[in-house]
This record gives structure tokens, C-alpha cells and sequence, in this order.
């Protein structure tokens, strides 16, 4: 009896741990740009920010050679670090996000990525940063 009930919790133990893991789905090599970072909101909005950054750096080596991609994929990485307090890992990328939009000619990009990076690198305390605004 007591074997059956141990067993019985064992099992209940890991049927909990199996479905709290993530279920990432690769890509299809045809999936475009869009379909990927939607993915990736996807997974964000469940809880899965580690499949979540996978999908963005999934994004920037198929399409990262567009700027525009590359600096979206980008700054949703460094916005989901920033949610974590994962500072160190989230004030470079903003720095360099700022760094593209500085050499950038004004209106190739659109503008939204480089205010948001600009707000939220602000949120970020100064002894993460490296580089000024």
C-alpha cells in the first residue's frame, strides 16, 4: 500500500514538472521573419522566455542581415532581460540598438525601437552601463 501511494505521488511529481517544461517548436526553414517573432511573442506570453529569446536569435540568424529585423529581434531580447533584471545581459544590447539609430540615416528605421531602447535603457542602473546616451 505504502509502495502504491509513494509510486502514485512520484508519478504525480513528474507529470507536474513535464508540463511546466516548454514545448519549443523549431521553426520551419519557410517560416518568415514575422512568423518567428510572433512565436517568440507566443512563448513570451506563456512564460517561456528562454524559447522566447531563442525564437528572436532564431530571427536574427535567418533575416538578421535586414536592420530593421535585426534591431526588433534585438531590442525584444533585451526588453525580456530587462523584465528579469538581467541587466548585464540587456544594457549592451541597448547600447548597441542606440549605436545602430546613431548611424543610421534618420527615417531607414522605424524610430519606435530606438525610443523604446532610449526609455528602456534608462530603466537600467548605471553601474550596467557602458556607454552614455
Amino acid at each position: 500500500m505504502k509502495k502504491s501511494v509513494l509510486f502514485g505521488i512520484m508519478l504525480l511529481s513528474a507529470s507536474l514538472v513535464i508540463s511546466c517544461k516548454s514545448t519549443r517548436v523549431e521553426p520551419a526553414p519557410e517560416a518568415d521573419d514575422r512568423e518567428i517573432i510572433q512565436m517568440a511573442q507566443t512563448a513570451y506570453e506563456k512564460g517561456h522566455s528562454d524559447d522566447a529569446v531563442y525564437y528572436y536569435e532564431t530571427v536574427i540568424k535567418r533575416f538578421g542581415i535586414d536592420t530593421a529585423v535585426y534591431t526588433e529581434a534585438r531590442f525584444e531580447i533585451a526588453h525580456i532581460y530587462l523584465k528579469e533584471k538581467k541587466y548585464d545581459k540587456a544594457a549592451p544590447i541597448y547600447e548597441e540598438i542606440i549605436e545602430i539609430y546613431r548611424n543610421t540615416t534618420p527615417g531607414t528605421l522605424k524610430g519606435a525601437f530606438q525610443k523604446l531602447a532610449v526609455n528602456d535603457y534608462a530603466k537600467i542602473p548605471e553601474s550596467y552601463k557602458t556607454k552614455t546616451e
